[in-house]
């Protein structure tokens, strides 16, 4: 390994190179424990970057050229990639206490801004039309990609501690966020169509099972994080399907001949 008293020193500092420093400075900062024997230190005459631990940084043979010479640039670190994580039930869960929380904002804008459309909403899941679901879906996946751009996560992701980013770890772009929203609405909801709504949820959970990604994560190339959940989130979550326990006692109860 070449050694070098040359006046010139490069080392790397949390991921930066830093300089030039003079060989004293260089030596001051081993002394004083701010680079180790692990750490990377070059200059001119070497040919790549050596560990303090392999070279003792004294050697007055060397003499440094006229011509001043740029340190080369550390190697890039490119994070691993992360494959997700399916846990469906987790996803299953966290897309019930989404559309729980949705519907109830969905009912609160239109029953403030126009009471009129929600008296005539129909009250017995058994007059429900198709047409109910199409218009009421959209809404649901414009909200979700709005808050999903703005936040990286929704309401029940956050509960459950997951986060939607793209496949370098960044923040989904409004497109992207739409556009899963839109595929999660058409492919893991079926558009809230008969039959439909019960086969494409079940196709989905199987695909996950199988592949580790979901159809709509695969095609925007986008990953889902997972994170411990807190105790205040599961309770939170708790309520929230005590809540949707209630509000389907309630609508199976219409159902049962008085």
């Amino acid at each position: 390994m070449m050694e070098s008293t040359a006046t010139e020193w490069y080392y790397a500092l949390n991921g930066e190179r830093v300089g030039p420093r003079s060989l004293d400075e260089v030596r001051s900062m081993v002394a004083s424990g701010v680079l180790d024997a692990d750490s990377l230190v070059w200059t001119t005459g070497m040919r790549e970057w050596a560990r303090v631990g392999d070279m003792p940084i004294v050697s007055p043979t060397w003499a440094p050229p006229h011509e001043p010479v740029r340190a080369p640039e550390l190697p890039v670190q490119r994070p691993a990639v992360v494959r997700d994580e399916p846990r469906p039930l987790r996803r299953v869960g966290a897309r019930l206490v989404d559309v729980i929380v949705y519907s109830m904002v969905v009912g609160l804008i239109v029953g403030t801004l126009a009471p009129e459309l929600m008296a005539r909403a129909p009250t017995d899941p058994r007059q429900l039309n198709p047409l109910w679901n199409l218009a009421f879906f959209p809404v649901i996946a414009l909200i979700e990609g709005v808050v999903l751009h703005l936040f990286g996560t929704t309401p029940g992701k956050a509960l459950f501690s997951m986060r939607v980013t793209t496949a370098e770890g960044g923040r989904l772009s409004l497109f992207q966020s739409l556009s899963r929203a839109v595929r999660v609405w058409i492919v893991g909801l079926g558009a809230g169509l008969p039959i439909l709504s019960l086969v494409a949820p079940i196709f989905s959970y199987f695909r996950l099972n199988a592949r580790g990604r979901t159809w709509w994560d695969e095609t925007l190339d986008l990953r889902v994080e997972n994170g411990p959940i807190s105790p205040l989130s599961a309770m939170a979550i708790a309520g929230v399907l005590l809540l949707f326990l209630i509000m389907l006692g309630s609508a199976v109860s219409t159902l049962v001949p008085k």
